[in-house]
């Protein structure tokens, strides 16, 4: 386990230190990292607006999602990662109350899932999420909440950096 978190979190290193020209090629690493770090199917950073789920961007998924894919934000398992503003995640949705009839997993089996907020300039952009058809069998580690915050934070860093200046 402690070589499996060391190779992550050099993993993660690489990632968030390298000096990427461009958002795209940013979303692609991170989102193609996350999924190994948390060993996910499927890895989606998205853009809010209004009641807009907007993909960004998303890795090679058995979903065929693509980017630019609009969804009701209600529809999606990050419209509580909206709500309360913080990182949700969950290791099988069919045992969680508020998950078990949600539109996502009945449409597409999604059992677990971790998600957090991006912000840009401390107001949510958009969320970066992954989640996969196999349940994990135990929650998601505080070590794996924190890494999913840093890319995040880091994402939306290079966001405000990159296309908000004033």
């Amino acid at each position: 386990m402690a070589q499996n978190f060391t190779q992550q979190l050099m993993l993660l290193h690489k990632i968030i230190t390298f000096n990427y020209d461009d958002l795209d090629t940013l979303l692609k690493e991170y989102l193609a990292a996350g999924c190994q770090i948390f060993n996910m199917e499927l890895g989606i950073a998205s853009h809010i607006r209004d009641s807009q789920y907007i993909i960004e961007a998303v890795s090679e998924n058995p979903f065929s999602l693509q980017a630019g894919v609009e969804l009701s934000v209600q529809d999606t398992y990050c419209n509580e990662v909206v709500e309360k503003n913080k990182t949700i995640h969950f290791s099988d949705a069919k045992k969680e109350e508020r998950f078990k009839n949600h539109p996502v997993y009945i449409n597409t089996g999604l059992a677990s899932y971790i998600s957090t907020p991006i912000k840009v300039k401390g107001v949510i952009y958009g969320t970066l999420n992954f989640s996969s058809t196999k349940a994990t069998g135990s929650n998601h580690t505080q070590q794996e909440v924190e890494m999913i915050e840093m890319m995040a934070q880091s994402v939306g860093k290079f966001i405000e950096l990159r296309y908000h200046k004033f």
